[in-house]
C-alpha cells in the first residue's frame, strides 16, 4: 500500500493490524515501511545586468556639458563601428539545486512483557444446553462431567484439566502464566484463547427440534 500526503511538519506514522493479536503472536506480524520526501525547487528568475552608456568628453569651451559625437556620412568608404558583444554569462547564472532533506524516522518503542512474566489468572467455563433458548445459563441447563482443559497457547503445555458440576461451571484458580490460554473443551470440539487476568467463558449449546417422526 502506497499513500503521498501533501504536508510540510512533523508526521506520525502508526504500523500494525487493526486488531491487535495476542503478545505471542506478535514476533509473525512484521512490516516494511518506507519514506519518501518530494522537494520541488522553485525556477529562478534571471535578473538583468544593466549596460553602461558610452560618455563622451566635453569640448573644452566651458559648457560643462558632453558634446554630441559626429555623425560619420555613409558612402565616403569609412568602416561602421565594430559592435562590442554583450555578455549574458551573467544574466543567465546556472543555479547549483540544494540537496534534499533527508528523511529521519523514529520508531516507536517495542513493548516489552512485564518484568518476570509471570502472573496469576483466574478462569471460570460454563457449558449449559439453552434447552429455553433464552441464550442465558439456567441451573437445570448444566452440561455435568464435560472435559475441560487449559492450555499454554504458545507452548501448548497443559497447565489445568477438570470437569464440570451439576450446574455445568468449573472454575481454575491461580494459573500461572506467561501469556495466552487456550480453553478446549473435547466433547464439543470447543476451543477459544482467553487473555486477561480474569476471564468468564459462556458455551452454549443450542437448542434441537425433534424429528418428525421414529422409523
Amino acid at each position: 500500500m502506497s499513500i503521498r500526503a501533501p504536508y510540510t511538519g512533523f508526521l506520525s506514522v502508526v504500523v500494525g493490524p487493526v486488531n491487535p493479536p495476542p503478545y505471542d503472536e506478535s514476533p509473525l506480524h512484521t512490516y516494511d515501511l518506507v519514506c519518501i520526501e518530494e522537494v520541488v525547487t522553485p525556477t529562478p528568475t534571471p535578473t538583468e545586468t544593466p549596460t553602461a552608456v558610452p560618455f563622451f568628453p566635453g569640448t573644452g569651451t566651458g559648457t560643462g556639458g558632453p558634446a554630441a559625437a559626429t555623425p560619420t556620412p555613409f558612402g565616403n568608404g569609412t568602416a561602421f563601428p565594430t559592435v562590442t558583444p554583450i555578455d549574458f554569462t551573467s544574466i543567465f547564472q546556472t543555479l547549483t539545486p540544494a540537496p534534499p532533506p533527508s528523511v529521519q524516522i523514529q520508531p516507536l518503542p517495542t513493548a516489552v512483557p512485564p518484568s518476570g512474566g509471570q502472573r496469576v489468572v483466574v478462569v471460570n467455563v460454563t457449558l449449559y444446553y439453552d434447552s429455553n433458548n433464552n441464550f442465558m445459563p439456567e441451573l437445570t441447563e448444566g452440561i455435568v462431567d464435560a472435559a475441560v482443559a487449559l492450555y499454554e497457547n504458545s507452548t501448548g503445555q497443559l497447565l489445568a484439566f477438570g470437569y464440570t458440576n451439576e450446574a455445568g461451571m468449573i472454575r481454575f484458580d491461580s494459573i500461572e502464566t506467561t501469556g495466552a490460554l487456550r480453553i478446549v473443551v473435547p466433547f464439543l470440539n470447543y476451543s477459544q484463547v482467553v487473555i486477561g487476568d480474569e476471564s468468564t467463558v459462556l458455551i452454549r449449546v443450542a437448542p434441537q427440534p425433534l424429528p418428525a417422526g421414529i422409523p
